[in-house]
């Protein structure tokens, strides 16, 4: 959904996502042109046609997945990464696939006998994902728990070669900072690198979804909704010392509460890359959206983040790896981060004061969210209680009622 048609929405009283990316165009196309090509055979078409239908309700998920249903982004990804499927076995309904033919698939794929567009061997990371949708879609066929399944799949290999990839510092960013001029670039890097948003969710952020935390040192969260997140909702507290003075600044500028409904950061996807490209040539860094995720990730693994608390803030599904990759690396670490910005980085007394207060920001959520977890447990324990002695004196009456008949 571009700007132009967000815009019209809007005027027909409608929110609706800003499909940076023209997904749902994209994947209308790919399932047309998948039913149209005569290589295939038509059961099998059809075949993968109910299985992304059966996965937009959450029918393909293991029992105990935590998030079922699947939304275009991920529909689409297992359209493309079933083709190679399809191209192995074009005459040979996929219902009969047999442990020897996803054998001989898989090793077609792994000698790179199976081959992306423009005839370019797939990556390390793209064939571990065909192997995983190929996977989903086996289970779905055959049943989660059933014989054969784990006969055709449980020698699968879905690892990958993981490549290391160069984060980038908070001196790097206030580099950035002090190269701009304009305050929407400034917004921009501040709110990547400390929100660590998908830029798709950050360019879907509405101007109601940021509200200011009255605190000793205030500071701004930012919610993701559902709706418009990859994942899952969520809401991002805005720690980092630069954030606070920007995003006020940003709001006061543009006058928000003129229009909640509105885009917070009212700039499209193509433009951020554009701005992203410019700066990245000035320090001679190729920079990305994502680029900002990992290095927010990383710096955030480094401020003494849990695994869970880094899933939480960056959206990442509870039976994710990703938040303990992180914090495993910032482990690896021979010069700790933390230190570092201590030491090194602040260098004044006035820096010093916001590097502590952005630390008790830290540390006041994570007390919080203690303190909500146990209440949540008190009430349950109290609940279990009073239906423990509901069922004692219930069992009371009864045995008098026994006794006297």
């Amino acid at each position: 959904m571009s700007h132009k048609i967000y815009i019209e929405s809007r005027r027909k009283g409608i929110v609706e996502k800003i499909d940076i990316h023209y997904v749902g165009t994209k994947h209308k196309q790919s399932l047309d042109n998948l039913l149209k090509d005569k290589r295939f055979l038509r059961e099998n078409k059809e075949l993968v046609v109910k299985f992304l239908a059966d996965a937009s309700i959450g029918k393909t998920a293991k029992r105990k997945a935590g998030i079922k249903s699947c939304g275009i982004s991920t529909q689409d990804k297992y359209l493309h990464n079933l083709k190679p499927l399809l191209r192995f076995s074009p005459k040979k309904p996929l219902s009969k696939l047999t442990a020897k033919d996803i054998e001989s698939f898989v090793h077609a794929l792994e000698k790179d006998e199976l081959k992306g567009s423009k005839d370019i061997p797939y990556s390390s990371k793209t064939k571990s994902d065909i192997k995983k949708t190929v996977i989903i879609l086996l289970r779905w066929l055959l049943g989660e728990g059933n014989k054969k399944l784990y006969e055709m799949t449980y020698w699968i290999d879905t690892r990958h070669e993981r490549k290391d990839v160069l984060a980038l510092e908070e001196h790097d960013i206030k580099k950035l900072l002090d190269l701009d001029k304009t305050m929407k670039e400034k917004v921009l890097i501040a709110c990547l690198f400390d929100g660590g948003f998908r830029i798709e969710e950050f360019l879907n952020v509405r101007n109601s979804d940021v509200r200011k935390v009255e605190a000793p040192a205030p500071y701004y969260k930012i919610m993701i909704r559902t709706q418009f997140s990859k994942t899952k909702g969520r809401d991002v507290s805005m720690f980092w010392s630069d954030s606070y003075e920007l995003i006020r600044s940003w709001i006061t500028a543009k006058q928000t509460s003129k229009g909640l409904e509105e885009p917070f950061f009212n700039v499209s996807y193509r433009h951020c890359q554009t701005l992203l490209k410019e700066l990245g040539d000035k320090i001679g860094i190729r920079l990305h959206a994502h680029l900002f995720r990992h290095s927010s990730a990383t710096h955030y693994a480094n401020k003494g983040l849990n695994e869970f608390q880094l899933n939480k803030r960056f959206g990442w599904g509870t039976g994710s790896d990703m938040g303990r990759r992180y914090v495993d690396s910032s482990k690896l670490d021979e010069k700790p981060q933390i230190k570092e910005y201590e030491e090194s980085k602040l260098g004044d007394l006035t820096n010093q004061l916001r590097k502590q207060e952005e630390e008790n920001r830290i540390r006041k959520e994570e007390i919080d969210t203690l303190r909500v977890e146990r209440e949540d447990t008190a009430k349950k324990l109290e609940r279990v209680m009073k239906q423990m002695k509901e069922f004692e004196e219930a069992q009371k009456i009864y045995m008098q009622a026994t006794q006297t008949g």
